[in-house]
């Protein structure tokens, strides 16, 4: 019987363990399909008042960039979340710009908060909370290859109903500079569940009485 009782404690903190460790995804594109909901926007403001929209895109399908999304000229991508019962929000992309040319800079960052409302899905972002002294920043860079990122989004951007995250170019409006974005993902650690915890606390009360009865019987 007491051998059940341990084996029982036992599996029941392994499940707590488990639950409380796994990560979930909370955005997910490699634009190999249409359908996920990104949305466009300018960070700056350009030196010509060009068409927003000839400025970005997501190309699906093959073509002559493959399947990535694109964008230049101070514009970029962006895609909104809720972090709701998070923490330890990540996030992870691929990333290149096409000309080597140390000026232009790939820019990452995030806003928590409401950005109102988009037009056709775009929007000019140069006053306001669309200025991007409004945003956090997590990097700005140069790679004329391939590169990987990983950045850990910090603590105030958990546990919120709504971060936007964006990715842009700050290029020097030359038509032929874009930046290549694949593979985007945002994942995180669900908050623990009070039941969780409980079932946790209560599997390493019973190993702990089991240490216990061990060194008293020696």
């Amino acid at each position: 019987m007491k051998k059940f009782i341990v084996c029982f404690v036992a599996i029941l903190t392994v499940f707590g363990l488990a639950e409380s460790a796994g990560a979930l995804s909370l955005f997910e594109d490699d634009f190999n399909t249409l359908g996920t909901n990104w949305y466009g926007g300018r960070f700056e403001k350009p030196k010509g008042e060009n068409n927003i929209e000839g400025d970005l895109g997501i190309q699906s399908g093959g073509g002559q960039y493959g399947n990535v999304a694109w964008f230049r000229d101070k514009a970029g991508l962006l895609f909104n979340i809720e972090t709701l019962e998070s923490q330890n929000v990540s996030l992870s992309f691929d990333w290149k710009i096409n000309e080597e040319d140390e000026e232009n800079k790939l820019v990452a960052g995030y806003y928590v908060g409401n950005l109102g409302t988009f037009t056709n899905g775009v929007q000019n972002f140069r006053t306001g909370q669309w200025a991007w002294e409004s945003w956090t920043e997590l990097m700005r860079d140069f790679s004329y290859s391939w590169s990987s990122e990983t950045f850990e989004l910090p603590q105030n951007a958990w546990g919120k109903e709504s971060v936007w995250v964006a990715l842009w170019l700050d290029s020097d409006e030359d038509e032929k500079i874009r930046a290549f974005l694949d593979n985007v993902t945002v994942e995180n650690s669900p908050v623990p569940k009070p039941a969780t915890m409980l079932l946790l606390g209560t599997g390493l009360i019973g190993l702990a009485s089991l240490g216990r009865n061990k060194i008293i019987k020696k």
